[in-house]
């Protein structure tokens, strides 16, 4: 069993992986709300290994619709070795298409040993995807529009009634869900998967379009019901997008997350990061297309910086999906068990919810179970971890130069544990909401549960938060650095005076008073989200800005 989300967000970090470009590779952001938590009922379950599951920021009544857009443009037959979609043939789908990768000695006929291509791993990449969601709790569907010139989505209905989605585990006799057989048929510019209006998606050699793939997505999923709506799109491209579509993806509510092969591709001025930036998601730079499968599963939502189970005072991280959902197990002997699963969420709150339920006794000839009403963990299952930041002080710059808290394992009291001695924290910031994080400075764990970094500040970097990497039986977590209630102030010199304007996080009609001593020397009213007062003085030195939050409670900020 994976750890969580930040355990395998930092494994794939921590090792350098060339198949994901990037410092280090993180959850996408805010992909839920992350307002609430489902704790499904396991239901027949017996005594033995047992899987809980359920679902954060998703309401237990909606229906998480996910649709993979796949680039099938000439491009994506740039050959690079391997066989990503695991059908024993290393080119394109099958090459129905009859593109020249099935001529010596770039691929022999089906079967033999050739170079595969870009598309082979997109298709790879979303299976692999889709196998961890037909497990996730709730109800899942999924969809495919595959886009060059022109862009298709596969029609699951009949013309008269089309259907673009099908539950993410649906099969219609085959071995494998009907989305993956779709996406099988995908080709350089064709797609096999329908014949009107058309299976041709621009004719050889057409360019791609990615204004056509985000008016079609977009199009699809308006179709879908009620509840989160994401789409995981998969290109090599460097196609303009037109700020109108851009506009589109953000009144849409979708969120967007996308996967761009190649060095730049997700460079900020570019349409895939532009494009996960207005459905409020990320982008992901992927070196080498062999690392699309490796991306797509483990790419999280960062609302969420870690999922832990307690079941009988046992507490283990739990794995979380590319749309939320959640899964822990536990060997439980029979008997009847409350378990509370707690959502800790990279804002520095949490919330949680709690379930009983009953496990039988194990069949006859099963492996010995264990005894009633015991709870053990399972081998390669890693205890649940959290850190925290402790608060910050008010302060004239945006960022604070040195960054401390305490690591220690989650529960109705957080505990610090001498296990973590040693463990390695990590700071990382990035310059925007969705950017990809970048480590800047690293520590270890006290005996004491405590830890201190300090780094050089930087003008780019707006974001922090601190992560605890996977330490022996425990896995890893992450936690923002919160922002202070007065920061970030910029000072502007007029003739004799002074112009100070600060960042606050107290509600709007807060008062401020510049003093000096004992002496109010002026007085200001919090405006949305920044204060702004005179000093009307030739130097700042000598004065405090203070904020009344209540009239025995105070920020104060000298200068």
């Amino acid at each position: 069993m994976l750890s969580s989300v930040s355990s395998r967000r930092l494994a794939t970090a921590i090792s350098a992986s060339a198949l994901v470009a990037g410092a280090l590779v993180v959850t996408p952001s805010v992909a839920s709300a992350a307002t609430s938590i489902t704790f499904s009922d396991p239901g027949a379950a017996t005594a033995g290994p047992v899987t809980l599951r359920g679902t954060v920021g998703v309401s237990p009544s909606d229906t998480t619709t996910v649709l993979y857009v796949i680039d099938a443009s000439r491009s994506t037959r740039d050959p690079f070795g391997g066989d990503c979609n695991g059908d024993g043939v290393k080119d394109q789908g099958d090459d129905l298409n009859g593109d020249d990768l099935t001529t010596p000695p770039n691929n022999p006929a089906p079967g033999g040993a050739g170079v595969g291509d870009t598309l082979d791993c997109e298709i790879g990449g979303l299976a692999a995807l889709n196998a961890r969601l037909a497990s996730s709790a709730g109800s899942v569907q999924v969809g495919i529009t595959s886009f060059a010139n022109q862009a298709r989505t596969a029609n699951f209905g009949t013309a008269a009634a089309p259907s673009f989605f099908v539950p993410a585990s649906a099969t219609s006799g085959a071995t494998e869900t009907r989305i993956v057989s779709a996406a099988r048929t995908v080709t350089e510019n064709h797609v096999g998967y329908q014949t009107s209006p058309s299976a041709d998606l621009g004719g050889s050699g057409a360019g791609t379009a990615f204004d056509a793939a985000v008016t079609e997505a977009l199009n699809v999923l308006a179709t879908a019901p009620t509840g989160p709506k994401y789409v995981m799109f998969l290109s090599d491209g460097l196609a303009p997008l037109t700020n109108t579509k851009l506009t589109d993806i953000t009144n849409s509510g979708v969120f967007w997350r996308s996967f761009a092969v190649g060095p730049k591709g997700c460079d900020a001025t570019l349409a895939p990061a532009k494009m996960a930036a207005a459905g409020r998601d990320h982008c992901y730079p992927v070196l080498d297309p062999a690392g699309l499968a490796a991306g797509l599963t483990t790419a999280s939502p960062d609302s969420i910086s870690g999922v832990s189970v307690n079941v009988g005072g046992v507490t283990v991280a739990a794995t979380v999906d590319a749309i939320g959902s959640w899964s822990a197990v536990l060997n439980l002997g029979a008997g009847s068990y409350t378990g509370t699963v707690t959502a800790h969420l990279s804002s520095g709150s949490s919330v949680s919810a709690q379930r009983t339920f009953t496990i039988a006794g194990a069949p006859a000839g099963s492996p010995t179970p264990p005894p009633p009403g015991t709870v053990t963990v399972p081998s390669g299952t890693l205890k649940a971890s959290q850190v925290r930041v402790g608060a910050q002080l008010p302060r004239r710059a945006a960022l604070p130069p040195r960054v401390s808290g305490t690591a220690g394992i989650p529960g109705k009291v957080f505990t610090t544990t001498p296990d973590l001695t040693g463990a390695t924290v990590l700071l990382q910031g990035r310059a925007t909401s969705t950017g990809a994080w970048t480590t800047y400075a690293h520590a270890a764990v006290s005996s004491t549960g405590t830890y201190s970094l300090t780094w050089h500040r930087r003008s780019t970097v707006h974001f922090l938060q601190v992560v605890l990497s996977p330490y022996k039986a425990y896995a890893g977590s992450a936690a923002a650095v919160p922002t202070p209630r007065l920061s970030a102030c910029k000072v502007t010199k007029k003739g004799t005076h002074y112009r100070v304007t600060c960042a606050t996080t107290l509600k709007r009609g807060t008062t401020a008073r510049l003093t000096k001593g004992k002496t109010t020397i002026s007085r200001a009213k919090v405006g949305k989200g920044t204060v702004t007062i005179t000093i009307p003085r030739k130097k700042l030195s000598g004065y405090t800005l203070v904020l009344d939050v209540t009239k025995r409670s105070h920020v104060r900020l000298a200068f």
